[in-house]
């Protein structure tokens, strides 16, 4: 929830100093903003086990295909990652699409694209806050397919009708709101499936899964925006989420532990 509220700040300062700050104005607050992580970083303390000697070679290629392997001795866990992965991968090719949408389609300004994109970033912080709430009421086996669907159905919505002002804010809204409540759940598996230190090395694997999942979600906009309408993002994203959803139900060891 708080990257998310992150990335509201991020989305409305952008909407609103788009047009009024001067290139070398938006460098120094980059810079101010970096500094401040780097500085904030330096008070981070943990006690941890002694670290143990390993070997593992840190190519990024041979690191990832060591690290698919060692996955597959956590049941479910390689498709935990990879549906989490399809996740970022839809989040990163919504805000492209709506970067281009809200203002060729819709005829939106900076501020009011910012205001949608603000939007679907409160609603997923939301919806990553309700995800706890929620835990200790629904079963993630019945609740998570049905925010897939969900998503699902509100992605083609928008490409079937004609979605338009605060409705189609809106509409993003309730769709952030469904992916916050879809993450979660697959954060917290990756957590209770494997032990020890070996986490970092799998918490590791799945941020490279999913940022190689964003850069191919950059290559997929392209393609599509390049010979079809900026619309039909949205089918694609629609059938993609609809096949994942899929994926979910009949991934058998999907919520088992290593041990079940």
């Amino acid at each position: 929830m708080v990257s998310f509220l992150g990335m509201i700040l991020g989305t409305m300062m952008a909407s609103f100093f788009a047009l009024s700050v001067p290139a070398w104005g938006l460098a120094i607050l980059f810079m101010s903003i970096a500094t401040g992580g780097l500085i904030c970083s330096c008070f981070l303390k943990a006690e941890e086990s002694p670290p143990e000697d390993n070997g593992e070679t840190i190519n990024p290629f041979s690191y990832l295909v060591i690290s698919i392997r060692k996955a597959n001795t956590y049941k479910g866990l390689n498709s935990v990652i990879l549906a989490l992965s399809v996740f970022w991968f839809i989040a990163a090719m919504i805000q492209m699409t709506l970067l281009v949408y809200c203002r060729r389609s819709l005829g939106m300004n900076d501020f009011q694209t910012g205001l949608v994109l603000t939007s679907a970033a409160v609603g997923t912080g939301a919806g990553c806050f309700l995800s706890g709430i929620t835990a200790k009421i629904w079963d993630r086996k019945f609740f998570v397919p049905l925010c897939g669907t969900g998503i699902t159905l509100l992605f083609l919505s928008v490409y079937l009708f004609p979605v338009k002002g605060i409705w189609f804010a809106l509409l993003f809204f309730i769709t952030g709101l469904l992916c916050g409540l879809y993450k979660v759940p697959f954060d917290a598996e990756i957590i209770r499936k494997v032990p020890g230190r070996n986490l970092g090395h799998m918490l590791a694997y799945s941020n490279q899964m999913s940022f190689i999942f964003i850069l191919a979600a950059s290559a997929v906009f392209a393609l599509i925006t390049k010979y079809l309408a900026t619309a039909t993002v949205f089918l694609f994203l629609g059938s993609l989420m609809g096949a994942t959803t899929i994926f979910v139900i009949f991934s058998k060891y999907l919520w088992s532990t290593n041990q079940e």
